[in-house]
């Protein structure tokens, strides 16, 4: 589809090319009519037709009504299509934009409200994390420290739980021949040690810990106590085992006959006088050192899980636990928000191409209408200036061959004043 420009060229090659440019040639053959027409006298002294420039003048209107109805034509193209891309930007395209727009906003709103900054669950969580995190800060004055756990949760009770189960092996054959039955059975019994070994590592540790907040006797004699007994609890129980495990192997070695078979021949009295007879052996040190070892590591690892204060390591956890969770929250918002944004803003920014190249178009036409009105009103005059060259090598020629005096019309021809004449004689013709 050609542009107004490239229409307006058109009609102006069509209609206008001639007025354009007076060539040499051109001038030649208007004086040679004139000198015709001169030769003959022609018009008289006394006329005062101009019978050259009345025949220009006819051709001249009726080229100008020509052009002005192509250019009509076209400055009335240019109007409708103003018209109809006004209509369809605001109806088509400003509307739907503005609607999605509106739409876009509502919808965020309503995700920040469930799950975005103004949701109740969302300031709980903020509320809960902030709350946490002044007690972690007041312990962190109140110490003059930061935290001492040196090891998470999760990885703590992984630790204890191998502590119980690092037990196993160690311990079963002790077991093995008191548990009549398959070597699950020792094993699960093997394992209910590793579980109070696990237990009482954790209360040495943390009591150990806890000693060191205030590290004086009388603050921590209890601690001491504490932590005391159950050394020697585990350190009696350790023992014990290493002698069963001798004694077992003992039974092992002369009869084969299970630790029941002795209880139910002997008693408890007398089979426990044969524990305490047991000579205990290189082995059997070796599992008590073993064990010794276990039980060591797991109130270390207690002891580097827990910080001296009592509610400190709580505070700490709990105020990274619900910035955790805020931060999930917000990551999880965001993605949501973002994602329901995308999808309005790829509508939006659809239409707003669209309202783009209508606009580009609409300043386009914009700046054709004046160009249209200007060579409306130029046109005139281009002819004009051509129809002066012509009879001025007209009568030129004229004045030439011409026996009597000039005709008193030549002369006389004013550019302007046959422009205006022009325009009215079409505007007559046009109404």
């Amino acid at each position: 589809m050609l542009s107004a420009q490239q229409r307006l060229q058109q009609a102006k090659d069509k209609y206008l090319r001639r007025y354009v440019k007076y060539t040499a040639q051109d001038r030649k053959s208007d004086e040679k009519v004139g000198r015709e027409h001169g030769g003959k006298e022609f018009p008289e002294s006394t006329s005062r037709d101009h019978p050259f420039l009345e025949s220009l003048k006819n051709e001249s209107v009726s080229d100008l009504l020509a052009f002005g109805s192509a250019v009509g034509t076209i400055e009335h193209d240019v109007t409708a299509r103003q018209t109809i891309l006004e209509r369809q930007r605001s109806e088509d395209f400003v509307l739907e934009r503005d609607r999605l727009v509106n739409e876009r906003r509502e919808k965020l709103h309503e995700i920040d409200n469930q799950s975005g900054p103004s949701s109740p669950k969302f300031a709980d969580a903020r509320k809960k994390a902030q709350q946490y995190e002044a007690e972690s800060r007041k312990y962190s004055a109140e110490t003059g420290r930061p935290c001492k756990v040196k090891i998470p949760t999760w990885a703590y009770v992984i630790l204890l739980i191998g502590v119980a189960v690092c037990e196993v092996p160690v311990n079963q054959v002790a077991f093995s021949q008191i548990v009549e039955g398959t070597n699950a059975a020792s094993a699960l019994v093997a394992l209910l040690v590793g579980a109070i070994v696990a237990m009482f590592a954790h209360l040495a540790g943390e009591q150990i810990s806890r000693s060191t907040e205030k590290p004086s006797f009388r603050n921590n004699w209890f601690r001491y106590l504490l932590v005391l007994t159950l050394f020697v609890v585990m350190g009696v129980l350790f023992y014990g085992i290493s002698l069963l495990r001798e004694l077992m192997l003992s039974i092992s070695r002369t009869g084969n006959a299970s630790f029941a078979t002795l209880l139910q021949q002997g008693g408890v009295r007398e089979t426990f006088g044969q524990l305490s007879a047991v000579e205990m052996t290189g082995p059997g040190y070796t599992l008590l050192f073993l064990n010794i070892l276990i039980f060591t590591f797991g109130v270390i690892v207690s002891f580097y899980a827990h910080d001296p204060h009592p509610y400190y390591a709580k505070a700490v956890k709990n105020a990274n636990k619900w910035a955790n969770v805020v931060k999930k929250m917000e990551i999880n918002h965001n993605r949501v928000h973002q994602k329901q944004g995308s999808e309005y803003d790829a509508k939006i920014n659809a239409l707003e191409k669209n309202i783009a190249l209508i606009d580009g178009e609409l300043q386009q036409l914009a700046q054709d209408l004046p160009l249209i009105k200007r060579m409306r009103a130029d046109a005139a005059s281009i002819i004009a200036a051509y129809v002066a060259q012509r009879v001025q090598a007209y009568e030129v020629g004229n004045r030439l061959e011409r026996k009597t005096a000039t005709p008193s019309v030549f002369g006389k021809f004013e550019t302007e004043a046959y422009a205006s004449d022009l325009s009215q004689e079409v505007g007559r013709h046009a109404a």
